[in-house]
């Protein structure tokens, strides 16, 4: 199960002026360990566009280096349809010889293409219903659910594994915690009865507009060839427009 939380590193919220207008906002993630040191830095430029008075991300680009560095050591490309809140990607860690594929398809599965560490191929086909989320979709999920978490719901998903090739219950449920100041923290925790006991909660914090501003948990980053790293990500934006008239 140690990937069952793989690609739970969100990504973005606000902007853009007018219904149909492409605007573009760039965030920055700094990783830290749990005590405090620096492990690694996420760059973000995500293109999207305003439908019926509501942000949707059309292409979302990550950059992932070491603090202090220019050259980047892994990447992530995202493609969103904008009836969807559910990205196809492409994630790529040279540093281990890893490429990850999740691709939609138009017959509601997903098609999964992995190359390990290891040297390993696999590949899965994986069907899928409104209730899957993955990778960064996720936190178009938050977003859209931001009012029902913030009264005190608890909402329940499916989200992807994709090194697994399959999709496990969580719950996400609005908690108090001291590592995270933030108007909104959210803990997702694995709701089957196997998995929460491989699989730590995370947790995640949102200012007022429904912007990430904190992650805390394990990371899409490896740390080495069997482990990654579990981190707390502050995120702060760099270019941002108005939100949707």
């Amino acid at each position: 199960m140690k990937y069952l939380m793989y690609s739970l590193v969100l990504a973005i919220s606000l902007t853009t002026t007018s219904a149909g207008a492409t605007m573009k906002i760039t965030f920055t993630g700094i990783a830290e360990s749990l005590t405090g040191t620096p492990l690694y830095e996420e760059h973000h430029q995500v293109i999207g566009e305003c439908r019926g008075n509501r942000w949707h991300p059309t292409q979302h680009s990550v950059s992932y280096k070491d603090p202090g560095t220019a050259e980047a050591f892994a990447s992530k490309e995202l493609t969103y349809d904008l009836a969807t809140s559910r990205p196809s990607f492409i994630f790529e860690q040279p540093r281990f010889d890893e490429r990850l594929s999740v691709q939609n398809r138009e017959d509601r599965r997903l098609a999964i293409e992995w190359q390990s560490p290891e040297g390993r191929s696999e590949r899965f086909r994986v069907d899928i219903d409104q209730r899957v989320v993955v990778d960064a979709g996720f936190d178009q999920y938050i977003r859209d659910n931001y009012q029902a978490l913030a009264r005190g719901d608890s909402l329940r998903l499916r989200f992807l594994a994709p090194t697994r090739g399959a999709h496990y219950a969580f719950i996400a449920e609005p908690v108090q915690d001291r590592r995270v100041d933030a108007p909104l923290t959210v803990q997702i925790r694995a709701s089957g009865l196997l998995s929460r006991w491989f699989v730590d909660p995370i947790l995640l914090g949102y200012d007022e507009q429904g912007f990430l501003t904190d992650y805390v948990g394990l990371t899409n980053v490896r740390m080495n060839n069997d482990e990654n790293f579990t981190a707390h990500i502050r995120y702060r934006i760099d270019q941002a427009a108005p939100g949707c008239d």
